[in-house]
């Protein structure tokens, strides 16, 4: 059912954002997914069996846990009984 699962980090500024990325990278996380928009920007480190997230900027979930799944509907009732 889960798709992916990464710890979301949303910077305040370039500095944090850069330092974070750095730190990462340091720890030989695998550049994943990467953007550079308008809106926001970000990137994704990841292992095979997890990942980190960081970005900034607008249309972040104000949540510190993010989990995808294939079927929101199914994993909600399933969470609700459990």
């Amino acid at each position: 059912m889960i798709k992916s699962f990464h710890r979301l980090f949303v910077c305040q500024s370039d500095e944090e954002y850069t330092s974070l990325a750095e730190f990462f990278r340091s720890l030989g996380l695998a550049t994943g997914e990467a953007w550079d928009g308008r809106r926001s920007k970000g990137i994704k480190f990841e292992v095979p069996e997890s990942g980190v997230e960081i970005g900034m900027g607008q249309g972040f979930p104000d949540a510190d846990l993010v989990i995808e799944v294939d079927n929101a509907d199914i994993v909600y009732q399933y969470a609700k009984d459990h």
